[in-house]
């Protein structure tokens, strides 16, 4: 690869070409960085090194040359990439000779730094909004662990302070002359990035979520069981598991699933034979169940609605169980200590309501229903109360979240325009799903009703939930460019099985131009 001369060109001359530059710049440096060699130097002897040999005259080129070969060897991408950052240093030299830009770029630094100081601000006030928020918290966690959930005069003088607390945005001082764009394209930036760290925690902490949580956390902490009821794909599962990794603080809490078509005896205990010098020998093997109890660990019993009768007949006096009381199960006749730290944690997907949607499901009985009655939670889908045709904000935040690299940028794969338009089929597909139809949606996608236990719903079996939605953004963000938000469409449509939920389905992605008709 030979090595040509570059020059600033006019546009390089601007503060626009001068912001773009540096950014090109930045990024195929990361690049490097990313892609080298690591053995051969630490991170501060190859920048130097790589510095020293980038040829400011033609003699040099040779010496580039070597250094060039050396480090990429046989990777074709790492040669370019050292081309492209020899290319962009050349066009940034000479910038600051040209009249007027340097002085530019040094008024728009100034601009920036006092929107990230602002932003700085911003960022220490939802820090300690969040810590306020986890005091209150565990004030009354420990408040629940007492008889009666004891609560003493300070401490509920404390909460009452953490409250009152104004919300972030007001305790922020915003420079004079600050610039409105950069600033609120900085706060942006800050919140997608909270949002991400929520994301990658696995749970989005939307009004929804924070408000069950704080709920339900202190009835947990008696052992108290819980129910979260609601459609498939609307993170029960997801905010059950960030319920006891972190607020029970149990990393290894134990879990079942009615999906996975477990007997009783796995779930609660089992004998197993061995032998021992010729003699056999029994030994009870703890199921999920018993170790929750015996070690005190949160139970997690997802699609309750699909686990087999004979477990559920068992569960009903399980659900009783508080920390502090002793369980013989009939399983082994030995009496196991309830540990403090256990509860139980149940997810269903509403077959009661919905039995024919939700196949292999029962609805509970009385008497497990009777078991949760005073702790059991809807988890309804995100912007289930926004109108058709309104910003869907949790399931944008939630969908920008999965879609965009660890810089909150979306790949070039991913189609601005495109992803706004899922995400707003994601969220009338929600409601045809869940039967949340309004006039609009009637009129367009429910011209022959599917009927569900007497209610009316444009979608019978498919939806495009939170988990599809977020799923489906992920795996588009890992292709790398070989599939595509339009081809990710055309795969999933092909795997719609009812013929009617593939016709309505079909109708919405066209009328959100992610389909072209006839197909």
């Amino acid at each position: 690869m030979s090595v040509e001369t570059y020059t600033p060109t006019t546009y390089d001359k601007t503060l626009a070409g001068h912001r773009e530059l540096v950014q090109d710049f930045g990024d195929t440096a990361r690049a490097i960085e990313a892609d080298r060699p690591r053995a051969d130097y630490t991170a501060k002897d190859f920048w130097q090194k790589l510095r020293a040999s980038l040829p400011t005259e033609p003699e040099g080129v040779p010496a580039w040359n070597t250094f060039r070969t050396e480090i990429a060897g046989n990777d074709p991408y790492m040669a370019e990439n050292l081309e492209a950052y020899r290319e962009y240093n050349d066009r940034l030299s000479g910038w600051k000779e040209v009249p007027g830009l340097k002085q530019e770029v040094i008024d728009d630094a100034n601009e920036r730094k006092a929107a990230r100081t602002a932003v700085g601000e911003l960022y220490a006030a939802m820090t300690a909004s969040e810590s306020a928020a986890d005091e209150i918290t565990a004030i009354r966690l420990r408040a629940a662990r007492r008889p009666s959930s004891l609560m003493t005069p300070r401490e509920k003088e404390r909460i009452a302070e953490l409250s009152a607390a104004a919300a972030p945005e007001a305790l922020v001082n915003i420079p004079p002359g600050t610039p409105k764009e950069a600033l609120e394209a900085d706060v942006d930036h800050l919140y997608r990035m909270e949002d991400k760290r929520q994301y990658n925690s696995g749970l989005l902490m939307t009004d929804q979520m924070k408000s069950i949580i704080n709920q339900v956390a202190p009835s947990l902490m008696r052992g108290i069981p819980a129910r979260f009821l609601g459609e498939t794909g609307g993170a029960k599962s997801n905010l059950a598991e960030y319920i006891a990794r972190n607020i029970l603080g149990h990393a290894d809490f134990e879990h079942i699933s009615g999906s996975e078509g477990a007997n009783k005896y796995d779930l609660i205990a089992r004998d197993k034979l061995s032998s021992d010098n010729g003699t056999t020998v029994t030994e009870t093997i703890y199921g999920p169940v018993l170790r929750a109890i015996r070690d005190g660990k949160p139970l997690i019993i997802d699609e309750i609605d699909s686990m087999p009768p004979e477990f559920l007949k068992s569960l009903n006096k399980i659900l009783l169980l508080r920390p502090g009381k002793t369980f013989t199960p009939a399983e082994t006749s030995e009496p196991i200590p309830v540990k403090q730290g256990f509860c139980v944690m149940a997810t269903d997907n509403n077959a009661s309501k919905h039995r024919s949607r939700y196949k292999g499901t029962a609805g509970l009985s009385a008497e497990l229903n009777n078991r949760f009655a005073t702790n059991t939670y809807e988890v309804r889908y995100p912007d289930a109360d926004v109108p058709t045709g309104a910003p869907a904000i949790d399931n944008e935040r939630l969908a920008f979240a999965a879609a965009t690299h660890d810089n909150c940028e979306l790949p070039d794969w991913i189609y601005p325009a495109d992803f706004d338009n899922l995400v707003r089929a994601a969220h009338v597909t929600q409601k045809l799903f869940s039967g949340s139809i309004d006039g609009q949606l009637k009129n367009s996608y429910v011209s022959t009703p599917a009927a569900i236990d007497g209610q009316e719903y444009g979608l019978r079996e498919t939806v495009l939930s939170p988990r599809v939605l977020a799923s489906a953004l992920e795996n588009i963000k890992a292709s790398g460019g070989a599939v595509t938000i339009r081809s990710w469409i055309g795969h999933y449509l092909s795997g719609i099985g009812s013929p009617d939920d593939k016709k309505v389905m079909a109708l919405v992605l066209r009328d959100h131009r992610l389909l072209q008709e006839g197909q």
